[in-house]
């Protein structure tokens, strides 16, 4: 069964979204499927102020689990 990683980072939650869905999708036709985020870098003060989605779910990536991966699929926003 092939291992893919679903490596994101989303600011408002949209993409957060997109990588969930992706996953369920890979784990529909047998694939194990992992979530992962990028870390977020604009202090907290300010994510918080410009309304950022902080509570996301999926564990921050790490860069020595990347290659236990088959695949990794990579999500970000548009700025």
């Amino acid at each position: 069964m092939p291992k893919v990683l679903i490596l994101y980072h989303s600011s408002y939650g949209h993409t957060e979204q997109m990588a969930k869905e992706i996953a369920a999708g890979a784990r529909e036709v047998g694939a194990e499927a992992y979530v992962r985020r990028a870390p977020e870098t604009v202090p907290e003060a300010i994510a918080s102020g410009a309304g950022y989605k902080l509570d996301q779910d999926a564990p921050v990536a790490a860069v020595d689990e990347l290659e236990q991966f088959d695949a990794i699929v990579i999500g970000c926003g548009t700025r």
